[in-house]
Formats: structure tokens, C-alpha cells, sequence
């Protein structure tokens, strides 16, 4: 199930993507580089790739799902964004050869915590696109996964990543989401990991 925030300044009081927005900012006081490209993975209908293209940011991203990926390109030309999205599993963006500064995880890692191969696999992939010194900035709904915070923490590997936060808040959702899962608890975790490689 993918989170889907209404208002990302408002998914919770200071934004868990602010996180990307204040490193620019100061960033950008110091005249010091941008943070870089950002890959979204899992993007669904492209609600964050286009918030971050709408900033400035070269955006790529990828979705199992052809159906999503169309409803993002439509988003992108109504808001005349410039992102470039494509029809992708996941596991096969290592063979791209391109390296990012940022992966935005907003609701798939969760669909591998109870699978130990797959979850190694993903922090592979990862560790394959990430630039040395890159970050991940991964939202996961709580109530989809059995695990306390530490737990959960310990799903994370240690040799190479660096947990730098995690943070539990409530994540705001479409209309159309919360009719969808009636009842659902949206509380989830918004983490950040940064890749030492």
C-alpha cells in the first residue's frame, strides 16, 4: 500500500522530506553543490517525484505498475513538471549504471520486511545507485509490519549504512485512500539512511 500525502509540507509538523528541503537550503547559503539527483522508488501515481521536480530537482522515477507510471507522466504535463518516469521493478535499476544522490522510499520496503532474501536484496540495489555519501529517505507504514522500533531498526544492515534518524508520526492521506482502508492506522516511521560505500 503506497502513502499518498495530500500535502507533503503537511505529512507531519516540519515535513519529513524538509529533511531534503533544509540540506538545499543551507546548501545553497554556503554556495556549496545541490544535493544532487533524487530516484523515487515505488513512486505510484508520482506525488512526490513531481513535489520535488516542481523545486528545481532532477527527479527520476520508477513503478512496477504501467498504470501508476501513466497517471504520473499525465500529473507531470498538467503540472508542466520535468521528471522522467518509467515502468521498472525495482530489482533492475542497478543495471542502469546511474548513480544518485537520494532514493525516496515512500512504501516499498515495507512489502519485504518479512522476507530476509529480498531484503538483503534491496539494500543491494540500493548500495548499487546510491553515490558514496548518499541517502535514503524511507516512509513506512507501522501497522503493515509486526516489529517494535528497535526491531525494525535491526532490519536495517550495519556494515556500510549509518542510521542517521527514525521518527514515528502520523502520515496524512488522500480522501480517496482513507475511503479505500476505512479504519487503517497511518502511523508510520520516516527513516533516514545514509550510505557510507
Amino acid at each position: 500500500m503506497k502513502i499518498i500525502a495530500r500535502d507533503l509540507r503537511s505529512i507531519i509538523k516540519g515535513n519529513p522530506f524538509g529533511i531534503l528541503e533544509r540540506r538545499k537550503n543551507r546548501s545553497s547559503r554556503r554556495r556549496t553543490k545541490s544535493r544532487g539527483p533524487i530516484l523515487d522508488i515505488g513512486c505510484g501515481t508520482g506525488t512526490v517525484a513531481l513535489y520535488f521536480a516542481a523545486r528545481g530537482e532532477s527527479v527520476t522515477a520508477i513503478d512496477f505498475v504501467d498504470e501508476a507510471i501513466r497517471q504520473a507522466k499525465e500529473k507531470a504535463k498538467r503540472q508542466n513538471a520535468v521528471a522522467e518516469f518509467f515502468v521498472k521493478d525495482f530489482f533492475t535499476v542497478g543495471e542502469w549504471n546511474r548513480k544518485f544522490a537520494n532514493v525516496i522510499d515512500s512504501g516499498l520496503f515495507h512489502i519485504f520486511t518479512d522476507n530476509t532474501e529480498r531484503r538483503e536484496r534491496y539494500f543491494q540495489v540500493l548500495e548499487q545507485v546510491l553515490e558514496p555519501g548518499g541517502r535514503l529517505y524511507q516512509l513506512t507504514t507501522i501497522q503493515l509490519m509486526p516489529f517494535t522500533q528497535q526491531e525494525f531498526e535491526g532490519l536495517f544492515p550495519k556494515k556500510g549504512w549509518t542510521l542517521e534518524s527514525i521518527r514515528e508520526f502520523v502520515a496524512e492521506v488522500t480522501p480517496e485512500a482513507a475511503a479505500e482502508h476505512p479504519g487503517f492506522n497511518w502511523n508510520s516511521w520516516f527513516t533516514v539512511l545514509q550510505w557510507n560505500g
